[in-house]
């Protein structure tokens, strides 16, 4: 059950940084439907928070909220993927159809959060300059010794990971 007050109740615990830096972000932008924050704010994403809120239950989650990335309390993987997905596997407005389902990295252990950062105001993954750092995490074997660029002097920070792969379709791989 959704929260009558919304982010606000949120907010009331968890303002930090992190908290201030998504509402400037695109996931933020309540002016600009949809987004999260247009929708059911913060519950859009980590799902409905009444009974978490609830003093009754001391901040104790009954269902449990959806907590991203590699964590010890994070919801499992299809919960993440399918919490995303909700909005950005179909054309929403300004956000682009993305065929993350039968990618190369549809796959266990990989979810949305391990290449995007959401409670930031610019997801880093976003400018290509930074792709080269956040595909490494898991690729970074394969960056210095790319078979297609040996001999080549590929500059990395002109040329990005997305300039020559759609990390988010099912054909490229």
């Amino acid at each position: 059950m959704y929260t009558e007050e919304g982010t606000e109740a949120c907010l009331f615990c968890h303002s930090g940084e992190k908290m201030q830096a998504v509402m400037a972000g695109a996931h933020g932008a309540s002016q600009d439907k949809p987004t999260p924050m247009s929708l059911e704010g913060c519950e859009s994403c980590h799902g409905p928070g009444s009974f978490h809120v609830s003093r009754a239950h001391g901040g104790r989650g009954f269902p449990r909220l959806t907590n991203f990335g590699d964590v010890e309390n994070a919801a499992p993987r299809s919960a993440q993927v399918d919490a995303c997905l909700t909005c950005h596997a179909e054309a929403t407005g300004e956000a682009a159809i993305i065929e993350f389902t039968g990618s190369p990295h549809d796959m266990d252990g990989v979810t949305c959060s391990t290449c995007h950062v959401v409670h930031v105001e610019t997801d880093p993954i976003a400018d290509g300059s930074h792709q080269l750092e956040t595909c490494s995490n898991c690729h970074g074997d394969v960056a210095p010794d790319h078979e297609e660029l040996l001999g080549e002097s590929i500059d990395f920070e002109e040329l990005s990971c997305s300039s020559c792969h759609d990390v988010h379709d099912a054909t490229d791989g």
